[in-house]
């Protein structure tokens, strides 16, 4: 059986420390109240105090933005943003996310983080490809005879049915 708040509160705490990696030592960053949504708050040496709202997914495509960033808009403000997490981002993702204003981390090492108050810009480039991704099969076909004709064949020229009879291909 699978606990989702543990995960979830791991993944926090993978967001925090890489935060804290990036920010200068003077900076404090740590976990919000615990409510209904995670968030981590970073403090500046000047005592400007910022909060991002934190969405973790396990997997965000890039259909999938439009889909999370409209529930979040309406919370965010001068001194909150939002910081979108998943264990890979994909180039296209990012790009997405930028241009919606949204901050993002991933476990690759992709970063953007930009906040009004306290003044901070962060950008850092991890993998452009998902570690975790498995490669696929090669998709053959399931007839043998259908196989056989399509590794057989010559493809620099084309092949009718009755040519490709007629070859011995099928």
């Amino acid at each position: 059986m699978r606990n989702g708040g543990r995960a979830g509160t791991q993944a926090l705490h993978g967001a925090v420390d890489q935060l804290r990696q990036r920010l200068p030592p003077t900076w404090k960053v740590g976990e919000g109240p615990r409510t209904g949504e995670a968030t981590i708050i970073i403090r500046s040496p000047d005592a400007r105090v910022a909060q991002l709202l934190v969405v973790s997914r396990r997997r965000i495509e890039p259909k999938d933005v439009a889909g999370i960033l409209p529930t979040i808009a309406p919370r965010r403000s001068r001194t909150s943003a939002v910081l979108v997490k998943a264990p890979f981002l994909s180039p296209r993702t990012r790009e997405i996310l930028a241009d919606s204003g949204a901050s993002y981390l991933d476990a690759t090492g992709n970063l953007r983080l930009a906040l009004e108050r306290p003044a901070v810009f962060l950008e850092a480039q991890g993998s452009d490809k998902d570690p975790a991704r498995e490669p696929r099969p090669l998709v053959t076909s399931s007839c043998k005879r259908e196989a056989r004709a399509i590794r057989g064949a010559d493809h620099s020229k084309c092949w009718s049915i009755n040519s490709g009879l007629a070859a011995g291909f099928l």
